[in-house]
């Protein structure tokens, strides 16, 4: 038998220079993970505030909260694709850091005067920022510092690291007052501001900066169907996939939980923790599944488990099925991983797209994608939601969900035949 051939030894400097980048990945984790926590502290209590603002409503409550998913996606849109050429140009981590300094204004503002536009306001911008100054900007590192066909398994080691905020700002929010919990967001967002300050570096190397090009049109997203046959149907499929992000489904599951299984606050933040140990194990899960199946074969095995996931939910609603739904997610929580790897390879591949994309910008344009999709997928599950009430079921958000889990599965069903 031929003797195995080993890697090679890495020089003094190259060794330096791994254990930097890997210093740096962590750091970027961590910095997702503190962006994660600050907004967690309030996923429940802001919805408590807001009750409290409007009387006690459920319904308007279910209208703020959905219109509010879907103005943030709207900003998000707009402003996306921009910012990614921006991190291109001048780096990541200017864009990483805005996120602490709102949330320490903002969440203040609304600890001092609580109304529904104080409210609105925070809900928009520390949202949105959750996104562009956490994900977006943290996928852009990722791909920065990792090779391409290890993103997937650093994907999942980002939201792995976000799953221990999931499980631990819920925990710690569930015996907290209303307003507690917006104090100790504060305090969180200010370590965060300096961690970020004065040990995050940037990630995107000097050499690798483009010019920047000037303000984007955000239908940009748009060139990700124009620029090759492959990167068109992967793109719909993203899109699907985008549809069923927990951001989208996370207010429909207070609703449920909170009106429909008259649960506590405190019973649904430290299911929301459980839910976040999902992502704290699905590091695993990935790994396991993408060795085992290939990027395709762990993707229809993630949209099964979410179909199964979702009508549990959807037919059958109670404290038992959320629970099993939960664990469920376990592994459907995954599911994106496999497919960010396969666009990721797909649109940075010549070979095969006719644009040459950047990192940033293509980091900008998924999240400008995912929020095209977020800004319309509340209205439709709104529309499930409604007609399962005027049917006797509270869960019909989640039968909608299972509609889209089938049309996703279909279509990756055309890309790998």
């Amino acid at each position: 038998m031929p003797a195995t051939q080993s890697k090679p030894a890495l020089s003094p400097a190259e060794k330096k220079e791994k254990k930097e980048r890997d210093r740096q990945l962590f750091l970027v984790k961590i910095h997702c993970m503190i962006n994660m926590a600050v907004s967690m502290m309030n996923f429940t209590s802001r919805g408590e505030f807001l009750k409290e603002v409007l009387g006690g409503d459920y319904s308007q409550v279910a209208w703020y909260l959905s219109t509010w998913t879907s103005v943030t996606a709207a900003i998000e849109f707009c402003l996306n694709p921009t910012l990614g050429k921006l991190s291109d140009a001048y780096g990541r981590k200017p864009f990483m850091v805005i996120a602490p300094y709102a949330a320490i204004i903002l969440k203040t503002w609304v600890l001092m005067a609580p109304s529904v536009f104080s409210l609105t306001v925070e809900r928009i911008v520390c949202d949105g920022l959750r996104t562009m100054s956490g994900t977006t900007m943290g996928s852009a590192a990722i791909t920065d510092l990792v090779p391409k066909d290890q993103i997937g398994k650093a994907m999942s080691g980002l939201w792995s690291y976000m799953g221990l905020a999931i499980i631990g700002a819920p925990l710690l929010a569930s015996r907290l007052s209303t307003r507690g919990t917006y104090q100790v967001a504060i305090l969180v967002a200010l370590g965060q501001l300096v961690a970020d300050q004065f040990y995050l570096k940037e990630t995107l190397k000097k050499d690798e900066m483009k010019p920047f090009p000037g303000i984007a049109n955000p239908f940009e997203v748009f060139r990700m169907w124009t620029s090759g046959p492959l990167l068109a149907a992967t793109s719909t499929l993203t899109s699907l996939q985008f549809m069923m992000d927990p951001k989208v489904l996370a207010d429909f599951w207070i609703i449920l939980q909170l009106d429909a299984l008259q649960w506590s606050r405190e019973t649904s933040q430290m299911f929301t923790g459980f839910v976040g140990l999902g992502l704290v194990f699905g590091r695993k899960f990935t790994s396991w599944g993408l060795d085992k199946y290939g990027t395709h074969g762990f993707t229809t095995l993630t949209h099964m488990i979410s179909l199964v996931e979702s009508l549990i939910i959807g037919l059958f609603p109670s404290s038992f099925t959320m629970g099993l739904a939960g664990l469920l997610g376990f592994g459907s929580g995954q599911k994106m991983n496999g497919v960010k790897q396969m666009i990721t390879k797909v649109a940075l591949n010549p070979k095969v797209t006719t644009r040459n994309f950047g990192k940033g910008e293509l980091s900008g344009l998924l999240a400008n994608l995912r929020a095209m999709m977020v800004a319309i997928a509340p209205n439709i599950y709104m529309f499930f939601y409604n007609y399962g009430l005027r049917s006797g079921r509270n869960g019909g958000a989640f039968l909608g969900l299972a509609v889209i889990t089938v049309l996703a599965e279909l279509m990756h069903r055309q890309i790998i035949g």
